[in-house]
Order: structure tokens, then sequence, then C-alpha cells
């Protein structure tokens, strides 16, 4: 009974209203992180049950993943990840200040994406698609496609609108 209070002139009790514990823009980011971590340990604990209970891997035909470029990629994403805490520093201090880092964030990010999409177009023109191999191509896909989505949908919702 503590929380319920009269408004000014007597008039009708109400609730006080609480203070979020977390903003709900941050526990939205935060549901949205958790679950694409639980998605893709799925992916990475199929991918590992898959590779371990077959003979050979890649299965025979199938062209090799560019480690390299996966490499370079990935460096790409965590570069633009980084970019983006800097602008949004940045854009506490002083709005105008965030314009570089968020630049060089979208730069990166779609470096990324055309890179994803130059590898995978070699990868198609080398034989690999969702039924050239089974449950190889398809783990593949999955885990890989599903990073275009989070970097295109990352950059707008870094910084809060004035």
């Amino acid at each position: 009974m503590a929380n319920i209070r009269t408004l000014p002139g007597g008039r009708g009790p109400f609730r006080a209203q609480r203070a979020p514990i977390v903003p709900s823009g941050v526990l939205g980011m935060m549901i949205f992180v958790l679950t694409e971590i639980m998605l893709f340990a799925g992916f990475v604990s199929a991918f590992t049950i898959m590779r371990a209970s077959s003979p050979l891997w890649p299965p025979p035909g199938q062209p090799r993943l560019p480690a390299a470029e996966t490499a370079v990629n990935t460096a790409v994403l965590l570069a633009s990840g980084v970019a983006l805490v800097l602008a949004r520093r940045a854009y506490n201090r002083n709005a105008p200040s965030a314009r570089k880092p968020l630049l060089a964030a979208i730069l990166l990010g779609a470096f990324f994406v055309l890179a994803q999409g130059r590898e995978w177009a070699q990868l198609i023109a080398q034989g690999l698609t969702m039924r050239s191999s089974g449950s190889c191509a398809s783990s593949v896909n999955a885990k890989a496609g599903r990073k275009m989505p989070m970097v295109s949908t990352t950059a707008p919702a870094a910084l809060p609108p004035r």
C-alpha cells in the first residue's frame, strides 16, 4: 500500500511509476544479442556433431572454405564493432564528432557485406549449393549467412535519435 498515492486535489488513488531497472532499448538489445549467441551456439554445435560423425571432411567434391578471407572478414566485423563503440562515446561527448567513427563503421560493414557476397559467389561457382553436399553446405550457409542481417541492422541502432 506504500506506493498508492492520491493525485493533487485529492482525486483518486494511482500507483506510482517505478523507474525501469534497465531501459527498454538496452533490454531489447540484450535480448537480441543473447538470442544471436544461442543461435550461433546451436549452429556451431550442429556443425561439430556433423563433422565428428563424418568419416571424411569436407565431403568429396566440395570446395574448401577460404579460411584467410574468413579471417579478414571477421577482423573487419570486429573493427566495425569497435568503430561503433567509439562513435557512441563521441556522440555522448559531442554529437557532430561521432560522424567519422560512425562513417568508418558503416564503411567497414559495407566492406564486410560485399566481401561476403564475393566469397559466396566464388563458393557457388565452385559448386557449393544447399543440395550439393547435404549437411555440409546447409550448415555453412546457415552460419555465415546469418551475419549479414546482423551487420545491416547494427549501425542504425547504434546511436539514439536526437
